[in-house]
Protein backbone atom coordinates (compact mmCIF):
# COMPACT_ATOMS: atom_id res chain seq x y z
CA UNK A 1 0.00 0.00 0.00
CA UNK A 2 1.51 3.26 -1.02
CA UNK A 3 0.37 6.65 1.24
CA UNK A 4 1.79 9.92 1.31
CA UNK A 5 4.57 10.38 4.50
CA UNK A 6 2.24 12.34 5.88
CA UNK A 7 0.08 9.92 7.07
CA UNK A 8 2.10 7.04 7.56
CA UNK A 9 1.39 6.55 11.16
CA UNK A 10 -2.07 7.17 10.75
CA UNK A 11 -2.53 4.35 8.20
CA UNK A 12 -0.20 2.26 10.35
CA UNK A 13 -2.35 2.37 13.18
CA UNK A 14 -5.46 1.95 11.70
CA UNK A 15 -3.92 -1.18 10.53
CA UNK A 16 -3.23 -1.93 13.53
CA UNK A 17 -6.14 -1.47 15.44
CA UNK A 18 -8.39 -3.43 12.29
CA UNK A 19 -6.15 -6.36 12.55
CA UNK A 20 -6.66 -6.58 17.01
CA UNK A 21 -10.40 -6.42 16.13
CA UNK A 22 -10.26 -9.03 13.22
CA UNK A 23 -7.98 -11.53 15.53
CA UNK A 24 -10.19 -11.77 18.17
CA UNK A 25 -13.38 -12.55 15.47
CA UNK A 26 -14.01 -15.78 14.50
CA UNK A 27 -14.04 -16.58 10.59
CA UNK A 28 -17.94 -17.12 11.02
CA UNK A 29 -17.98 -13.41 12.46
CA UNK A 30 -15.70 -12.20 9.78
CA UNK A 31 -17.47 -13.82 6.95
CA UNK A 32 -20.72 -12.09 8.55
CA UNK A 33 -20.06 -8.89 9.07
CA UNK A 34 -17.52 -8.62 6.04
CA UNK A 35 -20.68 -10.12 3.64
CA UNK A 36 -22.70 -6.87 4.82
CA UNK A 37 -20.36 -4.90 4.02
CA UNK A 38 -19.94 -5.93 0.61
CA UNK A 39 -24.15 -5.77 0.17
CA UNK A 40 -24.39 -2.31 1.89
CA UNK A 41 -21.95 -0.99 -0.60
CA UNK A 42 -23.29 -2.31 -3.90
CA UNK A 43 -26.97 -1.24 -2.49
CA UNK A 44 -25.67 2.62 -1.93
CA UNK A 45 -24.77 2.05 -5.59
CA UNK A 46 -27.95 0.65 -7.11
CA UNK A 47 -26.87 -2.69 -7.10
CA UNK A 48 -29.75 -5.49 -7.30
CA UNK A 49 -29.89 -9.13 -7.54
Amino acid sequence: VVVPAGRAEEVFAAARAKLAKEEGESLDAWEASHRERIERALAERGFRE
